[in-house]
């Protein structure tokens, strides 16, 4: 790719979808921030900006996405797991639209 695009486009689909990757990872298993965060590097192969991702942790428990249990860990709710599902269908069709618009003669 060339330019700053590619940089840009990067961040706005990881760290500025985070909550997805959180999602995802706690359909998976209880986890902790911080154990979210090497998990997230492992997974999906960018490490979120810590900050940010406790501020997240914290607005999906606050939206009732996730909860917090005994112990600290969190692990995700049914309205989390509902959204999960939304988003990657919607990420699916906007994947569908894109090859479907560059397939499409000029």
């Amino acid at each position: 790719m060339i330019g700053k695009l590619p940089t840009r486009m990067l961040k706005g689909i990881t760290v500025g979808s985070l909550w997805m990757y959180v999602l995802a990872l706690l359909e998976g298993r209880p986890s902790y921030p911080y154990e979210a965060r090497k998990l997230i590097k492992e997974k999906f192969g960018f490490e979120p900006p810590i900050v940010t991702l406790y501020t997240t942790f914290y607005r999906l428990e606050r939206e009732g996405f996730i909860r917090k249990e005994e112990g600290g860990h969190y692990v995700l709710s049914e309205k989390g797991r509902e959204a999960l599902r939304e988003a990657i269908a919607l990420l699916r069709e906007i994947a569908r639209k894109l090859e479907e618009a560059a397939s499409q003669p000029r």
